[in-house]
C-alpha cells in the first residue's frame, strides 16, 4: 500500500501533522504550495484565505514533484478556513482524479460543522473521505501528536 501525506500549511500546524504522519505511516510527503504569496501576518492571511473560501476561489499551485495518482491512500492535512478546506488544498484536490483511492482528512484547526466540511470535500473530490479528525488551535504539540497518533492507528 503506497501512502502519500499531502499538506498545505499556512502557519505550521499542518506541516507538523504531516511530519508526524510520515513517521508513523511509512508514507511520502508532498507540500502543496501556491504560486501567489499570502500575506505574512495572521490577519491578512486569514482575511484573504477566508475570502477565497467563501467565494470558492482556487489559487494556482506550484509544480509538484510527486504524482498523487500513483498512491493508494492519500492523507490530507490542511487548515479549515470559513468552514471549508483551505483553498490551496481544494486546488490540489480538484486537480486530480481520486477515484478508487482512499482519502483521509486531518484538519489542523477547529471545525464547528464537521458534517458540512466532509460532505463538501466528498462532493469536490467525488470520493469518500474515510476518516476525519481535528487538531484544535489551543492544543499543545504533545496533545496534537497524541491525536495524530490515534488518527494514524485508525488508518492502519
Amino acid at each position: 500500500m503506497k501512502r502519500l501525506i499531502a499538506y498545505y500549511s499556512a502557519s505550521g500546524g499542518a506541516k507538523f501533522a504531516a511530519e508526524q504522519f510520515v513517521s508513523l505511516l511509512d508514507a511520502d510527503m508532498l507540500r502543496v504550495d501556491t504560486v501567489m504569496k499570502f500575506p505574512k501576518g495572521t490577519f491578512g492571511k486569514h482575511f484573504i484565505g477566508n475570502f477565497m473560501s467563501v467565494f470558492n476561489i482556487k489559487p494556482a499551485l506550484k509544480k509538484q514533484s510527486l504524482r498523487p495518482t500513483k498512491y493508494d491512500e492519500i492523507i490530507i492535512c490542511s487548515p479549515v478556513w470559513a468552514g471549508k478546506c483551505a483553498p490551496p488544498m481544494l486546488s490540489f484536490l480538484s486537480k486530480y482524479d481520486f477515484t478508487g483511492k482512499k482519502l483521509y482528512y486531518f484538519a489542523t484547526s477547529y471545525v464547528e460543522n464537521e458534517t458540512f466540511l466532509i460532505e463538501d470535500l466528498e462532493r469536490k473530490t467525488r470520493s469518500k473521505i474515510w476518516a476525519y479528525s481535528t487538531e484544535a488551535n489551543e492544543e499543545t504539540r504533545e496533545e496534537s501528536a497524541q491525536r495524530i497518533k490515534e488518527f494514524a492507528q485508525q488508518i492502519l
